[in-house]
């Protein structure tokens, strides 16, 4: 399996029927501090993030990853409305508490404001995002990374076609025990 350090072969832009994920940007800030850093939408990723100084920190961390091509994350904007919807990520696993043998491997991610649950934009993004990968000849299988709490993400990997591997599951201490052990999924071209 060919694994490229970064992911400069992917596209800046990816878009859908109903999508357009563009990279991020520094006016992302005011969206993601008030639909994106909320209870519900943070519930099984860590929770609030109370200090609006670390979320610029992070989004100006994934723009300078962005730019280089290690940390993908796409903001994902309707179309037709040209409203900010949701981030869908594609990056390596870097939790040094995952199984030894998952570090480095591609991992992809999405989060998308309450506001867009229920309308199947994490699944067109997330679809899109896996196919553009392959189709820009990256190899290899793909992980995702959820807990059982987070039904919604979990069904979603299942209609991903992403299959789970309980024997990589572990706990994390930097989430709550509901959110534990941590459930490890996959999926090939």
């Amino acid at each position: 399996m060919k694994i490229s350090k970064d992911f400069r072969t992917l596209r800046a832009t990816i878009e859908t029927n109903r999508l357009i994920l563009r990279p991020p940007q520094r006016n992302d800030l005011a969206w993601i501090l008030q639909s994106l850093n909320t209870g519900r939408v943070t519930a099984h990723i860590g929770g609030i993030q109370a200090d609006a100084k670390i979320v610029e920190e992070k989004l100006e961390r994934d723009i300078k990853q962005f730019s280089i091509g290690r940390r993908l994350s796409w903001t994902i904007w309707t179309r037709a409305e040209q409203l900010r919807v949701g981030r869908c990520s594609l990056y390596r696993v870097n939790n040094n508490l995952a199984p030894k043998e998952l570090l480095g491997c591609p991992e992809i991610g999405w989060v998308l404001d309450e506001r867009a649950w229920g309308h199947g934009y994490a699944l067109e993004a997330a679809s899109a995002v896996l196919k553009h990968f392959w189709m820009c000849g990256q190899d290899g299988r793909v992980y995702a990374q959820t807990s059982d709490s987070n039904t919604r993400s979990t069904k979603l990997l299942m209609r991903l076609n992403f299959n789970r591997h309980p024997e990589h599951s572990y706990d994390d201490p930097n989430y709550p025990a509901a959110d534990n052990p941590t459930s490890v999924w996959s999926v090939s071209e």
